[in-house]
């Protein structure tokens, strides 16, 4: 077949088969409509304001860990489209792994012949035939951002929707910076997971209250007070909250495809995979390693599973012939593909620096399916807080990215608290979270190092205040819920 041939083949059938296909991630298999998570409300605006004649921001980029639902934010934002009125033939979805590994095509390739399908010029099209463009996967074509860019550059009437499994690429190239408007798609929260898998909303309002109780208080009996607030709330939310959903969501629920899944083993070897998978295509794509960096990479994951924090020669050592600039390259690729998150110590810049981070896992899901890989994923209180240690800097991180934090580190001092976090307006509060016996004296140390306002204990304590009522206690149940 000659490529025009290809070409036009291709389109047709995308066009023609986008709604079947993507149809699997709208509904379940009995027909019933998938509930949608909260981070869909970020996305629909975008889509309602260019609906409304609102051309500045036409050029969205989803990036995210592999396995968090950027297909199925993609598959409803379609299905509302449709809903709406907009023709199929108007909203062209392309994956580029198919695209570009089984038929050999590239993302201009399939613009082109696009654009002789409509029969015009993207610069001709009328507000009645606005275009909507998804493309997914798209780091499979090394020159995505240009030719997307080209496209935005062209036209007002087409508005583009990227995803990528990795953001190492989505996120280096200065041709998006000026354009697109990036939106990252975290892993799931604790109330999002209770939402896809019991329909189960906490009360509008209560997120944010207990999220402005804890970082944005100006003492422990102001975080009380606030939480206080929507107290009934959080009551009546958790009453049809079990103590296994809360297991069950730091050792699986952080990634949404979980929820089908009724053998955690079956769970825990797609993880595994998917883990590999971001190694040998996400990372090594952009990176350029070998074959055996690219197995070195994946013993380094399993070593900060686990243990989080290890030192760069004690690393090079493991790995056997690393030398540290390349051990430094690879977490960078292991950071960007959001796999992990270096939690750096808490000090001037330069300590920072020279001291040895603690690693965290964006999904705690990864790490327990990590440790499930070599027999280590157990009931003990220590491998407990480890999945709520990521969950809670996961939380962290989502608030950073959003701007609501202005950053957290930890307290690499023996005894030293799990997190400092620096609040907007430069303030800092101490955090110590797990399971089990957890006292305050970490956070009294950490406080008094780091001159904090109060310090926030999340473990299995009652809501209460220290003595001097400079720390609380907050249920950690509680403090999944922002």
């Amino acid at each position: 077949m000659r490529k025009e041939d290809l070409l036009q083949a291709y389109v047709r059938r995308s066009l023609s088969l986008s709604r079947d296909r993507l149809r699997k991630y709208v509904f379940d298999l009995e027909g019933k409509k998938r509930y949608q998570r909260h981070a869909f409300v970020r996305f629909e605006k975008y889509v309602n304001a260019f609906l409304d004649g609102d051309t500045d921001k036409r050029w969205i980029i989803m990036p995210g860990l592999r396995g968090t639902g950027k297909t199925t934010l993609v598959a409803q934002l379609y299905y509302t489209l449709s809903n709406k009125g907009v023709p199929v033939a108007y909203m062209p979805y392309v994956s580029l792994d198919d695209l570009t590994s089984l038929v050999g095509l590239s993302l201009k390739d399939f613009l082109d012949a696009y654009e002789r399908h409509l029969g015009k010029n993207f610069e001709s099209l009328s507000k009645s035939e606005e275009i909507f463009l998804f493309v997914d996967e798209a780091h499979y074509d090394k020159d995505w951002a240009l030719t997307l860019k080209s496209l935005y550059d062209r036209t007002d009437r087409v508005f583009i929707l990227t995803t990528g499994s990795s953001s190492v690429s989505l996120q280096t190239s200065p041709d998006t910076v000026r354009r697109a408007e990036v939106e990252r798609l975290f892993s799931l929260s604790f109330t999002e997971y209770m939402l896809l898998k019991s329909g189960l909303m906490p009360k509008k309002g209560v997120k944010k209250s207990v999220a402005n109780a804890v970082f944005s208080s100006e003492s422990a009996d102001e975080v009380l007070g606030g939480i206080n607030v929507v107290r009934r709330g959080i009551n009546e939310y958790l009453a049809d909250v079990s103590p296994s959903d809360v297991a069950a969501y730091l050792r699986m629920g952080t990634l949404p495809f979980s929820i089908p899944h009724s053998n955690p083993d079956e769970f825990y070897d797609k993880v595994v995979g998917m883990v590999e998978k971001t190694v040998s295509e996400d990372i090594s794509m952009i990176m350029g390693f070998t074959k055996k960096m690219q197995t070195k990479m994946s013993n380094l994951i399993m070593l900060l599973a686990l243990s989080d924090r290890m030192s760069y020669p004690t690393l090079c050592n493991a790995l056997g012939d690393i030398t540290k600039p390349t051990l430094s390259r690879m977490i960078r690729g292991l950071e960007k593909s959001e796999l992990i998150h270096a939690v750096r110590p808490f000090g001037r810049p330069v300590k920072k620096i020279a001291k040895t981070p603690k690693y965290k896992f964006m999904a705690p899901s990864v790490r327990a399916a990590l440790l499930w890989q070599v027999g280590e994923l157990d009931s003990r209180e220590e491998t407990s807080g480890k999945l709520l240690e990521d969950a809670v800097a996961m939380y962290l991180f989502r608030l950073l990215k959003m701007h609501e934090l202005l950053g957290f580190d930890f307290d690499a001092t023996e005894g030293g608290a799990d997190f400092i976090v620096t609040a907007r307006d430069k303030s800092r509060v101490v955090l110590e979270v797990g399971f089990g016996d957890k006292g305050f004296r970490q956070i009294e140390k950490s406080m008094e190092r780091s001159d904090s306002k109060y310090g926030v204990l999340v473990s299995d304590r009652r809501p209460s205040a220290s003595s001097d009522r400079r720390i609380v206690s907050v249920p950690r149940d509680w403090f999944l819920l922002m």
